[in-house]
Formats: C-alpha cells, structure tokens, sequence
C-alpha cells in the first residue's frame, strides 16, 4: 500500500469502459486486464502511496520540523481545483471533488497545517451498481502513526458520503492496505488466485492432450466454420466474431458475478465493453494473434481473450480470459481447457500469461489445478476483493472461509467467525 495504490477491476475487477482516464484509475472506467483487475471491466479500488508534492518533506514521523506546518492534527475535505493544480507533480491522480457529473464521484485531500498529505476518489461502480470503487493514495515517508491518522481520514470521508459498499482489493503483501481494510471492518467478498504461467515443455505438453473439445452432453462432434462435422477445435478470433465475443463475456460475465457482486443489465455491460474490444482506429482491444474462439453447432459457446501485455503486480504478462456458455456447467471444462491449449500454441516459449479466475469458480479452480507450469514467482500474488461497509446497510455476501486455501490463510482475517483453520 505505502507506495501502491487503491483503485479499481474491473478497479476491482473491471473498470468501466468508456468513462476517462481518471475513472480508469478509480476503477470504473478503461479496460483493465484482470489478475488483480480481471479481464477488461472493472471491481475494486487500489491505495497506496504516491510520489512527494513539491514543497512537501518525507518526513519519517509526525512531529514538524524547523520550518514544517504541526502534523499532529490531520482532516479531510473536499478536493479543489487549487490542489490538483498544485499536487500535479507528486500526487498526479488527485482530481477536484466531483470532476465530473454522475456516479456520485467525491473527491477529497487530506491535510494538515495546510500541506496535503493524500487523497483519495470513491466512484459508483457502472459494471456493479451495488458497490463503489475507491482509489487511496498518501504521500510517502512519514511513520505508520501519522500514515495511519490520513488514511483513515480520507476513508472516513468517503465513507460518510457513499450510499454502497466501498470495493478494495488488497495483496498479501500489501500490509498496511489489510490493516486499513481491518481497521474499517472490511468484509471478503471473492478472491482471485496468483495463476501466472511461463509457456514451456510442460505447458505445451498439457496443451497437446487438450487440443479437442467434445460435446459431453451428447458425445457429437461439433460444426466447424465449414459447417462439416469435425472435432471442436478453437479458431483464431475474427473481426467478424467481435460482436458474438461480446455477447459471450456479457453472459459469462453476469453468471460470474450473480451470487457474490451482481452485475449491471447486460445492455449496460455491453456498452460499456465496447471501448476493450473496438481498439484505436478500427483496430481490435485484444490480442488478435493469440485469442480464440470455439463453436458449437454454429454457436459461439466458448473463448480464451487475451489481452496485450502489461505489469502485474506478479510481473509483466498477458491477461487472460476463458469464456464459456454456460459458465459452469457440463461442457464448460473441455471447452476451456480446449480455449487454453489454443492460446498456449500460439504463444512462444518463455511468454507469460496471467490468468484470471475467482476462488468461487469451482470448475475453473480444479482445472487450473491441474495445469502444469505455475511460475514459482506468483506464489505471494493471492489478492482479496473487500467491501467496507458504509451506514447500516445489510452485509455483503462473503467469501465461504472453507474455500480459502491454507497458502492464502491470512484471507480469512476478513471473513467474519472464520478460523485459520479454514472451516466455514
């Protein structure tokens, strides 16, 4: 946290397409690849600590110094126009409260003896109504006491002016984000596994044996783009698939999200994919040369999304994203197992592909499982999606403790009567 940031997904999970550069950064806006943000829609929020504004001492403790304004005393209000102009250099995300109309967006600074210290954003989140994205950041180098009294500050305020659940999403190594999260009663709601593979031997071994996905409903062979009967093998996307892919994530979407953090109508989601899959100039948002798409019966049932690479909090690899209609069910396995093995013989030896999943995808999860070459460096990459409630709203749904793996423990700290022991 104390140089990271608290922002979104698809924040969380997805930020929601079409909004600005600043909403991207909240959480709500911009395609965000999953891991940590999951594929291109958005979820949760970041917190952190940004660069030193100008004028402003890192100092290690509260106390002020020769020159320095008295730091014992730190509050919150409303962000201006004043203080984004003049924080442009060190906190280069603070934007005026309300910078813009819609989604109740708050904006505010913390400060104290006039200097600000931090400042945070709460965004309603278009992909999930029911939640807020949040973005936190302080200025670093001062001691966990006066770091402390400006992120509870900048939380408090946010939270005396959201109607929902504000959304955070925390790593394992971000200590001082889980105590923020804990001091705030933050509730678990989801958590999403550090799968972070480096193509090689075994991947490409394991793809060679996953390359078809039979119908298991019925044991018949799929129709292909020819029409012709033949073994249901993943095509490489198309333009002309575009619009098909969207109608797929939208349903896979909605059905990943039902029970945990429902999501936005699907006409609302589809819209706001728009500005992921249509790139600059006509060009398309994913990663043409590796993405796939599977059919069945002339029906796109089925695809791997990968999206362009960029830095996760694991290290720089490409999103991915397997789709399936239905998200669960008997044919949902193959089909992404069949999407994978696509993907990964498009790919070179030493690529890096994150994949994105959530802990309470129970197929994807024993899948995944069982796909060799987990890059070793993922292992502190487990990441958990928080809701901090606000006034007295009902409790969030929250995270069966009995998921949660003995190596991601320290999750349960945020499930309310759960044990380390794991038990539910």
């Amino acid at each position: 946290m104390t140089g990271a940031t608290t922002g979104t997904a698809a924040g969380a999970e997805h930020g929601a397409a079409g909004t600005d550069s600043a909403d991207a950064a909240a959480g709500v806006g911009g395609a965000a690849a999953p891991m940590g943000g999951a594929g291109p829609v958005g979820e949760a929020g970041a917190v952190g600590a940004a660069g030193v504004p100008a004028g402003t001492s890192p100092r290690t403790h509260g106390a002020a110094g020769p020159g320095e304004p008295d730091r014992t005393s730190v509050s919150a209000r409303p962000a201006t126009a004043q203080d984004a102009e003049a924080a442009s250099e060190g906190l280069p995300d603070l934007l005026p409260d309300r910078w813009r109309p819609g989604n109740n967006r708050r904006s505010f600074v913390a400060e104290s003896g006039g200097t600000v210290l931090g400042h945070c954003r709460g965004i309603d989140n278009d992909f999930h109504p029911a939640s807020r994205s949040l973005v936190l950041e302080t200025v670093p180098g001062f001691d966990d006491d006066l770091r402390c009294r400006v992120e509870d500050a900048l939380l408090g305020a946010q939270i005396a002016v959201s109607t929902v659940p504000l959304r955070m999403k925390v790593y394992a190594s971000d200590a001082a984000g889980r105590a923020l999260a804990a001091r705030h009663r933050a509730v678990a709601i989801q958590a999403c596994p550090p799968w972070r593979y480096r193509v090689g031997p075994e991947l490409r071994q394991w793809a060679a044996a996953h390359r078809h996905a039979d119908d298991a409903e019925s044991g018949a062979l799929g129709a292909g783009r020819g029409g012709a009967a033949e073994p249901d093998v993943p095509c490489p996307v198309r333009p002309a698939d575009v619009e098909e892919l969207r109608d797929l994530e939208v349903a896979h979407y909605t059905a990943q999200h039902a029970r945990w953090s429902p999501a936005a109508a699907p006409e609302v989601l589809r819209d706001e994919l728009g500005e992921a899959y249509n790139g600059p100039a006509g060009t398309l948002g994913l990663d043409v040369e590796r993405s796939v798409v599977l059919r069945r019966g002339g029906r796109l049932v089925a695809a791997g999304v990968v999206w362009p690479s960029e830095e996760h909090v694991t290290g720089p690899g490409a999103e991915v994203s397997l789709l399936s209609d239905p998200a669960e069910g008997p044919t949902a396995r193959a089909d992404k197992e069949a999407c994978l093995a696509a993907v990964l013989d498009r790919c070179q030896d030493g690529d890096v592909l994150c994949l994105d999943s959530h802990l309470t995808e129970r197929t994807e999860i024993a899948m995944m499982r069982e796909v060799p070459g987990l890059d070793p460096a993922a292992g502190d990459g487990w990441m958990v999606i928080l809701d901090v409630p606000v006034g007295r709203e009902r409790r969030p749904w929250t995270l069966p403790a009995a998921l949660v793996p003995d190596e991601a423990s320290w999750i349960r700290e945020f499930i309310p009567g759960a044990s380390d022991s794991g038990s539910s």
